[in-house]
């Protein structure tokens, strides 16, 4: 295994959760409150070292490798987007984090999606970069006949109110 990239102020700990042993990389005050990064595809929790440090001035920052990259175990099965937010759930269980704002990029924006749209309880605001909106298909979303100006999937995490598109793409004109 390659050495773990050294950052300062950031702690690393395993945490065992569904059958295999996740990687995160942690800063700032444990009791402030939680930011959860959750990192593309093929990265790592070090893609955010520059954000790591800046945040961890007022928040706890919570980076994970994800199960099947950087240091985390990298299992034959359990790729599904519900395996990964069962992990996410498990880690954020482990030290007691009630709720967090995430962070996604890329995989890991779609999985911030999942986690709010699964879990508002748990989600206090939400970050998606790079990553396509729930319930849109490929192609330009256009407004859903009597939805108004609202994307196919305008859940609030904070609420958990809202609603999502589930018709199938062809049958919703995008």
């Amino acid at each position: 295994m390659v050495a773990m990239p050294e950052v300062p102020e950031v702690r690393h700990r395993w945490h065992a959760v569904n059958g295999i042993r996740l990687h995160v990389a942690e800063a700032g005050p444990e009791t402030a409150p939680a930011v959860v990064l959750l990192h593309g595809f093929p990265q790592h929790w070090y893609v955010w070292r520059a954000l790591i440090t800046s945040l961890a001035t007022t928040h706890r920052v919570v980076a994970l490798d994800l199960r099947g990259a950087g240091w985390s175990d990298a299992p034959r099965t359990g790729y599904s987007t519900d395996d990964r937010v069962r992990d996410v759930l498990a880690v954020l269980d482990e030290p007691a984090i009630p709720r967090a704002d995430l962070v996604g990029h890329d995989w890991g924006g779609w999985l911030a999606f999942r986690m709010a749209l699964d879990h508002p309880g748990r989600v206090r605001r939400l970050v998606a970069i790079s990553t396509p909106t729930p319930g849109r298909s490929s192609g330009t979303w256009r407004p859903r006949p009597g939805g108004g100006g609202s994307p196919p999937c305008s859940r609030s995490p904070s609420s958990g109110t809202g609603s999502c598109e589930t018709t199938p793409p062809s049958r919703r004109g995008c």
